[in-house]
């Protein structure tokens, strides 16, 4: 069985089109198809169904891929043996909250590269809800999430911190200067939220309905980015992460609130998939992340 038909149909199993892989592995598509027709004489069924100029693994080739990704993991493992940082080739492919990425998770980064020149870093965002089916699913290597993870048996934790959820709003803003804010008094501002699935409108929802309150945003807007901003320019008040709003833009720009209510804080944890091998530059990358005080 050739290796590299082996490595083929794990990209195929990813990218979903032979002419992508073809792209990706710098091969004619022809040679492609070619691999995955060899690979599936050898092991006596078809590994993908074509409908109208897609691929779709068929039952049998999902269940061949998990084997066939542990073949891709050993034959990386062997390459790294005799090799350094500086002469490490690859792919590290990391997924976040996008209020994460923007949290000091770039600086981290930068730090990375560093040492890992030849690794091609890709970072993508998703939210909490996505990122362990994404990691199930091997569509990402390391997902940092927020809140609480799920006791599943295929993952593994890798990185624990907390950070403080705080009202925020301008500094221009009446409440801005109070020592004492009420829970009542923040029900009847304008509040510019996060979408409903997000960790953070279900914490302060949960808040304000302890207390028998039951407010509505003006706006919700996924992106934690775009609030900081909005909160700079209006009379809206918000709830977010510390780590949002610390850069020297924001502190100068925004207030954070002295309401009267319980402190919160957020898990961010660190989460790779158990069953998958953990190359040299990923545990130097969950070592970052432990070592390094990289959240703002």
């Amino acid at each position: 069985m050739e290796l590299r038909n082996v490595l083929t149909f794990v990209a195929a199993s990813k990218l979903k089109s032979f002419s992508k892989v073809a792209d990706q592995l710098g091969y004619a598509q022809s040679t492609i198809t070619t691999q995955i027709q060899q690979l599936e004489r050898e092991l006596g069924q078809p590994l993908f169904d074509r409908i109208n100029h897609s691929i779709y693994l068929t039952h049998f080739g999902e269940q061949i891929l998990p084997l066939a990704e542990k073949m891709a993991d050993l034959a990386q493992e062997m390459k790294l043996i005799n090799a350094t940082p500086k002469t490490t080739s690859g792919r590290l492919h990391i997924t976040v909250p996008e209020s994460v990425l923007y949290g000091g998770f770039l600086q981290l980064s930068l730090a990375f590269r560093s040492i890992y020149p030849g690794i091609q870093l890709e970072l993508a965002t998703a939210s909490s809800v996505e990122l362990p089916q994404m990691l199930l699913e091997n569509k990402t290597d390391l997902i940092l999430t927020l809140g609480n993870t799920d006791a599943e048996e295929n993952l593994r934790k890798v990185y624990l911190t907390t950070s403080p959820v705080v009202w925020v709003a301008s500094k221009n803003h009446p409440l801005a200067s109070s020592s004492s804010i009420s829970l009542d008094e923040i029900a009847r501002e304008q509040l510019i939220l996060t979408e409903n699935i997000s960790i953070y409108y279900k914490m302060v929802m949960s808040l304000f309905h302890k207390h028998a309150l039951y407010p509505q945003p003006v706006i919700q807007i996924k992106n934690t980015r775009a609030i900081v901003d909005l909160l700079s320019s209006s009379n809206a008040v918000s709830f977010l992460p510390i780590y949002t709003l610390k850069s020297d833009t924001t502190q100068n720009l925004l207030s954070i609130l002295k309401v009267n209510s319980p402190e919160m804080h957020i898990n961010i944890t660190g989460v790779v998939n158990r069953n998958k091998w953990i190359s040299p530059q990923l545990q130097f990358f969950i070592n970052l992340l432990n070592n390094k005080k990289w959240l703002l």
